[in-house]
């Protein structure tokens, strides 16, 4: 992404973690990434997942924010909140002159008063995040193995889904595979995102549920591999 970067670049967007791949990078490579971009460009680093990943702490990359005016960090409570159908989040600027800008061109009632009630409520429990997380990364922890033991490699996960490719078998293709597992899966009770959809055919995206939820995917998707 740096290496596109040209004197016409305005904006470059960042996830991580990632969405669709459920993989995220370093704090050390973000920040790497962010020094080498030139302060003309703004750089939107979307953290909507970033309660879920291990590998810094999610407050961490509030610190970019002293050393870059062009840095935005996105949040959501759509997330670990579980506040999707309010669609409320958060920018947290680098700089004031973002914040302005903004403001000249968001719609004037972008977030009604019971979504800003919600969201500030959902901050007063840290504690269930803490739990979400928790069960998250125990899920994660599950599905992998189980996946494994079914040939399945899956994406390093640092969110709360898995990616993985289906098994493909010589002479058939990834989509004709793609949508007949699709299909059986909700078949059987089970709705997941075809990776076709995501640009990558073959591929399934899975968000971690309940145990028992979790036990019946893996089951329905048994049959079916």
């Amino acid at each position: 992404m740096a290496r596109e970067v040209t004197v016409a670049t305005r904006l470059v967007i960042v996830c991580n973690p990632n969405n669709p791949t459920s993989t995220a990078l370093p704090l050390d490579e973000i920040a790497a990434f962010i020094d080498g971009v030139p302060r003309h460009v703004a750089v939107i680093l979307d953290e909507a997942y970033c309660e879920f990943n291990t590998l810094d702490d999610p407050d961490a990359s509030l610190d970019l924010l002293k050393r870059h005016p062009n840095l935005v960090l996105l949040r959501t409570f759509s997330k670990i909140y579980g506040l999707c159908g309010l669609r409320v989040g958060f920018g947290l600027c680098g700089s004031e002159d973002f914040v302005r800008a903004v403001n000249q061109v968001r719609q004037p009632f972008f977030c009604n008063a019971a979504a800003q009630a919600a969201a500030i409520e959902a901050l007063r429990h840290q504690d269930a995040v803490v739990e979400r997380v928790e069960r998250a990364v125990v899920a994660r922890v599950e599905i992998e193995e189980e996946l494994h033991s079914m040939g399945i490699s899956c994406a390093d996960s640092q969110a709360n889904f898995a990616w993985f490719d289906l098994p493909v078998a010589e002479g058939e293709e990834a989509a004709d595979v793609e949508a007949g597992v699709v299909r059986g899966l909700a078949e059987r009770g089970v709705i997941v995102r075809a990776g076709g959809a995501l640009g990558k055919p073959g591929a399934l995206r899975v968000t971690y549920g309940t145990p028992e939820q979790n036990r019946r995917f893996i089951a329905a998707l048994r049959e079916l591999v």
